[in-house]
């Protein structure tokens, strides 16, 4: 794949044009570099119940569909191999959460 997490980050705001906190859009950029392979692995940085938390789970959430409406744009033969990678990462990262 040769699409990048700034990328598809630049192509939501460009659709969307709401303002966003830093803590969403902190979490957004993490998940979207998690779907792209830049990172392997995405540390939380906010206590559990903290509104900054919450804002930026809510990102994750929203990087990982950004990610998978990209997915769905691909040919056949694309979108099955990049939806069995962020599958597999999406089930990793609600592990590690859980274990948090």
């Amino acid at each position: 794949m040769s699409i990048n997490s700034q990328s598809l980050f630049d192509g939501f705001c460009s659709d969307n044009g709401r303002q966003r906190s830093s803590a969403y859009v902190a979490g957004m950029l993490a998940a979207l570099a998690l779907c792209c392979g830049e990172q392997a692995r995405v540390n939380i940085p906010f206590s559990d119940g903290a509104a900054e938390a919450d804002a930026w789970y809510s990102g994750v959430d929203e990087g990982f569909q950004v990610f998978e409406r990209h997915v769905e744009s691909l040919s056949l033969k694309e979108r099955n191999e990049s939806l069995a990678v962020i599958r597999s990462r999406h089930k990793k990262f609600r592990t590690m959460e859980k274990l948090s």
